[in-house]
């Protein structure tokens, strides 16, 4: 499988028409078997691995590795949704995992160009 990945994530909510971006200060790591699994992300396992990014977007190009993301957005608006964008088009999958202030998992959504549209959030 040959993925494409561009770390330029906004977050932008419905109304507003304004956006956040995501990349400049997330930290990105390669998982180039695509094996990690959530709970390893979570406890820590890859921590080593991950590297800060600094600029709005790291353009990753293709690649048959997986990346994993990791980033920290606080909602201080009156807005309750928000899109979640990725720069690059051509994704062939993409999974969000929604943790609370309290670093309980609350919500994983699926997209990309892999999954069927009448199924994406």
């Amino acid at each position: 499988m040959l993925h494409t990945f561009s770390l330029e994530m906004h977050a932008q909510p419905f109304l507003n028409g304004g956006y956040i971006h995501l990349g400049n200060n997330a930290s990105i790591a390669q998982d180039t078997h695509s094996s990690w699994k959530y709970i390893n992300i979570k406890l820590g396992k890859y921590d080593s691995l991950f590297t800060t990014t600094t600029q709005p977007v790291t353009n990753i190009n293709f690649t048959t590795s997986s990346y994993w993301m990791k980033t920290t957005f606080k909602n201080e608006s009156v807005e309750s949704q928000f899109f979640l964008e990725c720069a690059r088009p051509i994704t062939n999958e993409v999974e969000l995992y929604v943790i609370n202030e309290q670093g309980e998992l609350i919500q994983i959504q699926h997209s990309g160009d892999d999954i069927p549209y009448e199924t994406r959030p």
